[in-house]
């Protein structure tokens, strides 16, 4: 069966929507990771610090590839949401929760 225009707009708004909630979760998640360590550094006696800065400094690499990656997905909403406009011809529209809200036929409503 074919996806319509209707279910592939539906679904690819949740899907975008998802994905950019869980990279802004794993950016901070790393980010967290840096705070313990960090606090690990000041608070645990003998702690190895030449070897925690090494593990610090991936950590911070990851963090920063992981919002390289959050950029590209933002860059790839936008794309979508020109794509939509021009298969609808109706100008973009992106809810504030996309699990809980939806427009069709340019009417918002409760999911």
């Amino acid at each position: 069966m074919a996806m319509t225009l209707a279910a592939a707009t539906a679904r690819l708004t949740r899907d975008i929507n998802s994905s950019e909630d869980q990279i802004a979760k794993a950016v901070a998640a790393v980010g967290e990771t840096v705070n313990a360590l960090s606090l690990a550094q000041i608070d645990v006696p003998g702690a190895p610090k030449a070897e925690a800065h090494g593990a610090m400094l991936r950590l911070l690499s990851a963090q920063r590839k992981i919002a390289a990656a959050q950029s590209e997905m933002l860059r790839a909403h936008h794309q979508l949401s020109k794509i939509g406009e021009t298969m609808t011809g109706e100008e973009p529209w992106c809810p504030s929760d996309p699990l809980t809200s939806a427009r069709i036929d340019g009417e918002s409503v409760a999911a």
